[in-house]
């Protein structure tokens, strides 16, 4: 199922439950880009993992729809470089989160100084992020 994903047009992959074989997802790489030998690993993101697989029961269930996560929905999907974790936007809140972005990472960056200078993470939280 995931290398057939893979293998697809899929730029990343949202499971609202468990996913298993971790190491084989870890390996799955997208189509490379023309001229280029390696393409990047397949964003993969799931709730949890599983020992269980679900045999043929496994199927995308829907496809450029917006995207719905417990009892989130929305139509932009961000997955963090580690595939950590994602955030779901409605569109009407993507300019708004767009702004927002480059002040909070600035935020981190001056929390990550301090932190590196001796300050007390919680104190630096309190100067940067408020």
């Amino acid at each position: 199922m995931a290398t057939k994903i893979a293998l697809s047009k899929t730029k990343g992959v949202v499971v609202d439950g468990r996913v298993r074989d971790l190491e084989e997802l870890r390996r799955l790489r997208l189509p490379p880009p023309p001229g280029e030998d390696c393409g990047a690993q397949l964003p993969i993101w799931a709730r949890g993992t599983s020992i269980v697989g679900a045999a043929a029961e496994a199927k995308a269930w829907a496809v450029q729809v917006p995207v719905v996560v417990g009892e989130i929905r929305g139509d932009m999907v961000l997955m963090d470089e580690g595939s950590q974790g994602i955030v779901v936007i409605p569109q009407d809140k993507l300019e708004a989160v767009k702004a927002l972005v480059p002040s909070l990472r600035e935020a981190d960056r001056k929390v990550t100084e301090d932190v590196a200078k001796g300050v007390s993470v919680k104190e630096a939280m309190r100067r940067h992020r408020g």
